[in-house]
């Protein structure tokens, strides 16, 4: 069983081929859809006209390229070319480096406040 846009390639090809890498495929899109409010373009119909915007391309700018990087990685319809396990992608993802980001006007503020008063 399973269900299209969130399915791997092997899933609706060849069940003999499952492995760690098709649940990556999975998670991959779910990302996807975490970010987008829908699923990625079915796997069978990617494998016939893939239509599929990588994720680097969508939100470039947005999110962190490091993290547009793994979610494009774990959605590649050939099994060998996506990371071969869930614990290379949990390392693929615990590697990415935090992004520093910019204060807000009262983040601003409140770090200059304190910053004064020594606390």
């Amino acid at each position: 069983m399973y269900t299209p846009g969130f399915a791997a390639p092997e899933q609706y090809r060849d069940p003999d081929r499952l492995g760690p890498w098709t649940d990556v495929y999975g998670v991959g899109a779910s990302m996807f859809a975490c970010l987008a409010a829908f699923a990625p373009q079915a796997a069978d119909a990617r494998v016939q006209e893939d239509h599929l915007v990588s994720a680097k391309k969508i939100w470039a700018g947005q999110y962190s390229d490091d993290v547009l990087e793994v979610i494009d990685w774990c959605l590649r319809l050939d099994p060998l070319e996506r990371p071969q396990s869930i614990f290379a992608l949990q390392k693929a993802i615990r590697d990415i480096p935090p992004v520093k980001r910019k204060l807000s006007f009262f983040g601003s503020l409140k770090k200059l406040l304190f910053s004064e008063i020594g606390a």
